[in-house]
């Protein structure tokens, strides 16, 4: 369900998505390497990431973020998963979140 977010900093408005996603480094694809979160908003240029576990990737890494449909029962082998390149820009070890930008 997506609903509008305003925000005085930001350039591109903010809708409030959550939606499973995979992620991993951009170019050490490794199913035992990979991590998942969940959305909590997107803008057409980026999107706010929770992950559950203690690693984050640090700012400035190269991601592949593989968006997850609900209803998919694989999610590594399926034509309806959403593949996105990005670059984390800024990471919160409190709240366990971290914003990406498009690439």
């Amino acid at each position: 369900m997506m609903t509008s977010m305003t925000s005085d900093k930001r350039l591109q408005a903010r809708r409030h998505l959550e939606q499973v996603v995979a992620f991993y480094a951009n170019g050490n694809w490794d199913l035992k390497k990979y991590a998942m979160g969940q959305t909590r908003d997107v803008s057409t240029k980026g999107v706010c990431i929770r992950t559950n576990r203690d690693h984050m990737p640090e700012p400035d890494s190269l991601l592949i973020l593989m968006l997850i449909p609900e209803n998919q029962a694989s999610a590594f082998h399926s034509d309806t998963v959403i593949r996105i390149k990005g670059r984390v820009v800024w990471t919160d070890r409190k709240t366990r979140c971290f914003g990406v930008c498009f690439t």
